[in-house]
């Protein structure tokens, strides 16, 4: 991709993250010249972590009978949240 530092002062030129990853860092190389001498770059960007995905929790044919005790696997539950650490995605018991 060619642009010029005119299309960069009309915000013409923009980075957008689309890792669905969620992978705090990224850059790219660029090289400048100025029709004579050739320079290059690595620009290294650091992202800032928003919470922005929406949580998941699927029951995949979860039933238990009012009074009996139930293991709970993540067969029957599973919780998933991309902007979240597995360790800290938790299941609470509502009464």
């Amino acid at each position: 991709m060619e642009f010029l530092q005119s299309d960069i002062n009309r915000g013409f030129v923009k980075y957008v993250h689309t890792s669905a990853s969620e992978d705090l860092h990224d850059g790219f190389k660029f090289h400048v010249s100025d029709g004579t001498n050739l320079a290059t770059q690595t620009m290294s960007i650091r992202i800032e972590s928003v919470d922005d995905s929406v949580p998941m929790v699927t029951n995949n044919g979860l039933r238990a009978q009012a009074g009996v005790r139930k293991v709970i696997t993540e067969f029957d539950l599973k919780a998933v949240d991309l902007d979240t650490k597995v360790r800290c995605v938790c299941l609470y018991k509502c009464q």
